[in-house]
């Protein structure tokens, strides 16, 4: 039996016969991993905080023969992040991450940037409220590392580029198609599930965010209307929409 000795953040337990948990976490190393703790509900057991949901914990587990979920045999928290457990709003952000990967199939060569994604996440709201605009940040950065991030030089249309500059008083509507992977432009538009209309004042927006810059300060339109259209574009990418993303506030 290969064993291992790894860090890893649990992303779901699911209680399993009378006192023990199954723990879905996700690893630098092997990616996500599915393994069974015995006795991790007994008020006994020293594995017991370390197999609540969200927590950074350091495991040692043994894979088993004709089963691909391995038997954890000890697990220690590194970080439970109290600040995200204790604020609901947090709490509901980092669920939200959890279930985007959980929806997310990771290569074992690419488990290191999800990881680093996800670990910097919970550190950022362990020290800072949750809002719309950084959740727009992380989300831009998932379908990056998904390698499925909009297009946003030209229309998907068209192919007609779109002007460096627009003006921002402009009474049109762009759209953010998941299916043809970018823009529509005014014009190319057409009623469709998959994709999301945009105000101009988004579509500057989302181009400088998608750039790395800091310094636009959106309004509560653009924060809703990318809170929309990036849940549109992740459930045609994942095949399914996470449900958490509902209880998130907007405001």
């Amino acid at each position: 039996m290969n064993r291992h000795n790894e860090e890893g953040i649990i992303l779901r337990p699911v209680d399993f016969r009378e006192r023990d948990r199954i723990l879905t976490f996700l690893t630098r190393e092997q990616g996500k991993i599915s393994g069974i703790v015995h006795g991790a509900r007994s008020l006994k057991s020293q594995n017991r905080a370390a197999t609540e949901p969200l927590v950074l914990a350091r495991f040692e587990y043994v894979e088993r023969r004709q089963t691909a979920m391995v038997k954890i045999e000890h697990c220690e928290a590194l970080d439970l992040f109290p600040a995200i457990r204790k604020d609901y709003s947090r709490f509901l952000y980092a669920s939200y991450f959890a279930e985007l990967l959980l929806l997310t199939e990771i290569p074992s060569t690419e488990a290191p940037l999800y990881f680093n994604w996800l670990a910097s996440n919970l550190k950022t709201l362990q020290n800072e409220p949750a809002d719309l605009f950084r959740k727009a940040h992380w989300e831009w950065d998932f379908l990056c590392l998904l390698g499925v991030q909009p297009q946003l030089d030209c229309c998907q249309v068209s192919g007609q580029p779109l002007p460096p500059d627009f003006l921002p008083s402009e009474q049109v509507f762009y759209q953010l198609d998941a299916r043809l992977g970018g823009i529509r432009s005014p014009g190319h538009t057409e009623p469709n599930l998959d994709a999301a209309w945009l105000s101009i004042g988004t579509v500057i927006g989302l181009r400088r965010l998608a750039a790395g810059e800091t310094q636009w300060q959106p309004t509560k339109l653009n924060l809703r209307e990318l809170h929309k259209a990036f849940l549109i574009y992740l459930r045609f990418h994942l095949g399914r929409e996470p449900k958490s993303h509902g209880l998130i506030p907007i405001r």
